[in-house]
């Protein structure tokens, strides 16, 4: 059996705001970092491409393998879910009449973590606080990047039990302090003509699908046909009709009899009264 997977995606993805801004941000986030500490002097928490000339490693996802943080300090960058703002009625913004297309747009909001990894507490807090305020400072930078917002309302947190995050730290040595970075973008679909008509192709079979169901279901209820099967004297009887098989409901502990006037299904409810005081 091949031990390959199988992908409808390319091994190397393209990387932008418009074919995936989730790969995108992460991309940017370790871009981001890279560039930053790429220009820290060496011996103070310098990264380099090279990892002999490296005093940091920068990675993506947890857990990484205990061995890279035991030579050096690391950052590991977490995306959280994301999650649709829901801005505005529909979040509907235009709507072109000769066409038909019609526009959304909405603002999709997340967290990107920063992991500060070293076998020292106090170094894991310093590379912490410096990462936590350099995206502050230079947020800015990452706005120009394609973020709507991002490096503000940033937590530095405390410093996680030592263990907790690396796989395989049998030593319980390595600490973690998260920074927490919330980044909010802008995202924009129009609905074209080639959608709409994907769109009402799925509306009309979904239409139709449902109607048999609610075809089913009412002949169903009003005593059409069914297959309950219940004991008479100990014996088993097949019903032919649902109702027979529906237990009443109970309301406060007393059970409720159906509502029926005959031939013709359930008696309606009273309709409610409205007084005008005039």
């Amino acid at each position: 059996m091949s031990d390959k997977v199988q992908t409808s995606t390319p091994l190397e993805p393209i990387s932008s705001w418009e074919e995936n801004p989730l790969l995108h941000l992460e991309r940017v986030a370790l871009g981001f970092l890279q560039q930053l500490y790429g220009a820290a002097p060496r011996g103070y928490f310098h990264w380099d491409a090279d990892d002999q000339l490296s005093d940091l490693s920068i990675h993506k996802n947890v857990p990484i393998a205990p061995d890279v943080v035991e030579k050096r300090p690391a950052i590991a960058v977490v995306r959280s879910g994301v999650q649709w703002a829901g801005i505005g009625l529909d979040q509907f913004r235009d709507m072109r009449l000769q066409t038909g297309e019609r526009t959304h747009t909405d603002m999709i909001s997340g967290n990107l973590t920063f992991n500060c990894l070293s076998r020292n507490d106090n170094e894991a807090v310093q590379l912490g606080w410096l990462t936590g305020r350099h995206v502050w400072i230079l947020r800015r930078v990452l706005l120009k990047l394609g973020f709507h917002d991002i490096g503000q309302r940033i937590n530095v947190g405390a410093s996680s039990p030592p263990g907790a995050i690396i796989q395989g730290d049998t030593e319980a040595e390595i600490t973690n302090v998260p920074v927490t970075v919330p980044f909010h973008f802008q995202w924009t679909e129009t609905v074209g003509e080639l959608g709409l008509a994907v769109l009402n192709s799925v509306e009309a079979t979904l239409t139709a699908t449902m109607a048999d169901v609610q075809r089913f279901t009412n002949h169903a209820m009003a005593g059409g046909f069914g297959t309950g099967v219940r004991q008479v004297d100990g014996n088993p009887v097949q019903h032919q009709n649902i109702q027979g098989v529906i237990n009443p409901p109970y309301v406060r502990s007393r059970r409720r009899t159906p509502l029926t006037t005959g031939p013709g299904g359930n008696r309606a409810e009273p309709p409610i009264r409205v007084t005008v005081k005039t």
